[in-house]
């Protein structure tokens, strides 16, 4: 009998720890426009300028008992003449942007474009911009400073494939990738054949991709 009372507890003291974790996430939380008052705020702070609340949506990140109650707002700049997104948590806490995104679109597609590569074979048909929620942003100083953030900018980019000549097209795609992380982007790289695709990350700024993943990925879209 022991054994059994001892199991039980066991397992109603698990049970009370998942439920009191699990109502947890949601307390203390703000209404929607007293959030909008944080966001508003804080957007004044770190870059000046009007903003604009579009609409607010409330969310739920995560599992099931493990989740993340957020405030999606859609934000206008008058100064952009856009939209832009920004995420906090419905406590009022931890508020992340993409507004730098915007800001830096110009020098970023301008790098992109400059970097030479060679399209016989592949070509480039998208590139995307992320950015990470789980980290409370700050400004960038600079375009630099931007893009070696780690909690801002992952390049996320798609490369179609048009011939399986792998060990010349994994070179220069190869190629292109690391002149991407020389620049100081982070990576994801889509690389797509007929209606197959394989992805190479790099998402850390000491790693670097290796010409073998990129012959790996090329190798397993053959198959």
């Amino acid at each position: 009998m022991g054994g059994i009372d001892n199991t039980r507890k066991a397992f109603l003291l698990m049970m009370s720890t998942v439920m009191l974790a699990s109502s947890g996430c949601g307390s203390g939380e703000v209404g929607k426009s007293k959030a909008e008052k944080i966001v508003i705020q804080n957007l004044e702070e770190k870059y000046g300028g009007d903003f604009e609340i579009r609409s607010v949506e409330s969310k739920n990140l995560g599992s099931d008992i493990f989740r993340d109650h957020i405030y999606e707002m859609t934000v206008f700049s008058s100064a952009m003449q856009e939209e832009f997104t920004v995420k906090i948590f419905r406590d009022g806490t931890n508020m992340a942007d993409n507004y730098e995104n915007l800001f830096y679109e110009d020098q970023v597609r301008n790098e992109l474009n400059d970097i030479s590569m060679n399209e016989e074979g592949w070509q480039l048909v998208s590139f995307e911009t992320d950015y990470s929620f789980y980290q409370n942003q700050q400004k960038s100083d600079d375009f630099e400073e931007y893009k070696r953030a780690e909690d801002k900018l992952v390049i996320e980019i798609a490369i179609k494939v048009n011939d399986m000549d792998n060990e010349r097209l994994g070179e220069s795609i190869f190629n292109y990738i690391n002149e991407l992380q020389s620049l100081g982007y982070r990576i994801s790289a889509d690389i797509q054949y007929k209606d197959r695709v394989e992805t190479i990350t790099v998402l850390d700024h000491g790693a670097a991709a290796e010409i073998e993943d990129v012959i790996k990925a090329l190798d397993n879209l053959e198959k």
